[in-house]
């Protein structure tokens, strides 16, 4: 199409692929070039005159999915022709379904003219074509052509005009989305998927840093208790015999206090850990469940982030309290042997 007026060309060829059906309805005595579509909204551009003239009247129809296209487009033309054409408009109607499905979200749009159509053109505007009892009686036609096509083609679903609340129905109300919403979840769904993958790539870099930094800490550790062993042997072969002898005792028992009081701490700590977890699992379903689907899946790439570096942390503390564990058993050899030495004897 071409604007005669800014002399823009517009080009809709790509829409195509939805548009399934496409007229132009025009009252009987109407211009034959009114059927051209670039000269009808030429034309509408033309007579009017202030800048905030309204130009057309949009109509969006949902069209019923149990139908097939053909008895799609004959309820189309059917409504059209009765509800605007005899009352002297001129409609522009399309419809349009899904690419890849065509009971996916079938409807139609109808630009609707707001003058009388005369044998030379377009004359006076017509308000009585904004009155609201119009747009009631739309409805209300809608409803009876549609119901019409749904028991002609032998189908039992109806539709209804009026509102939930109109008809008894306690439900919440919903709002059409249309094909933008569509198109944002899908964008919002790829932006999350690539989050994900670069954040699959984050992990695997900090589980190495992990496990290098583990490596470090335990290596740290490992210096830290020779030398301490290095010392106590030292210390316990320059005591008399009595003396090591009490003292190697007091510091087992000492140690065996210490360890089965760290094993009740860590057992009352995992059980108020685990307590605290399923409290936060359950609240966290719940509020899980009523999340949209990108939303889902932007929790469970950061749970599964979050979930990788726990296990790696746990695995390095495991690791590390085992090599401790294993270290202090062999302790109580040393200790033994440094008993059954000689030992140096002070006489004071």
């Amino acid at each position: 199409m071409i604007d005669k007026r800014t002399g823009e060309v517009f080009d809709y060829s790509k829409r195509d692929l939805s548009v399934k059906f496409k007229e132009i309805f025009t009252p009987d005595g109407s211009p034959e070039w009114m059927k051209d579509r670039s000269k009808l909204w030429n034309a509408v551009e033309e007579i009017e005159k202030r800048k905030d003239a309204q130009l057309a009247r949009e109509i969006v129809l949902a069209l019923p999915v149990e139908l097939t296209r053909n008895q799609r487009v004959e309820l189309l033309r059917n409504f059209v022709q009765e509800a605007f054409v005899q009352k002297g408009m001129v409609a522009d109607a399309a419809i349009h379904e899904d690419f890849y499905q065509e009971t996916k979200n079938p409807h139609a749009h109808i630009m609707l003219t707001t003058r009388v159509v005369e044998p030379n053109g377009f004359g006076q505007k017509e308000r009585l074509w904004n009155d609201k009892q119009l747009l009631e009686e739309w409805r209300i036609s809608w409803q009876i052509h549609a119901n019409n096509a749904l028991e002609k083609a032998g189908r039992d679903e109806r539709i209804d005009h009026r509102t939930l609340a109109a008809q008894g129905i306690e439900r919440m109300p919903t709002i059409h989305e249309g094909w933008g919403a569509e198109k944002t979840e899908r964008k919002a769904i790829n932006e999350a998927i690539r989050a994900y993958n670069e954040n699959k790539a984050l992990e695997a870099q900090r589980e190495e840093l992990l496990a290098e930094l583990s490596g470090v800490v335990l290596q740290a550790k490992k210096e830290r208790f020779i030398q301490q062993q290095k010392t106590i042997e030292k210390t316990l072969l320059d005591m008399p015999t009595e003396r090591r002898r009490a003292y190697v005792q007091k510091t087992v028992e000492e140690l065996e206090k210490r360890r089965l009081e760290k094993v009740r701490r860590v057992q009352s700590k995992a059980s108020k850990r685990h307590e605290r977890r399923q409290a936060q699992y359950f609240e966290l379903r719940d509020t899980f469940r009523q999340k949209t689907p990108v939303e889902r899946l932007r929790i469970e790439a950061l749970y599964r982030q979050a979930a990788r570096l726990v296990t790696a942390l746990a695995e390095a503390i495991k690791t590390a309290s085992a090599w401790a564990k294993e270290r202090f058993e062999t302790l109580q050899p040393v200790v033994v042997k440094s008993l059954a030495s000689p030992g140096r004897e002070h006489e004071k």
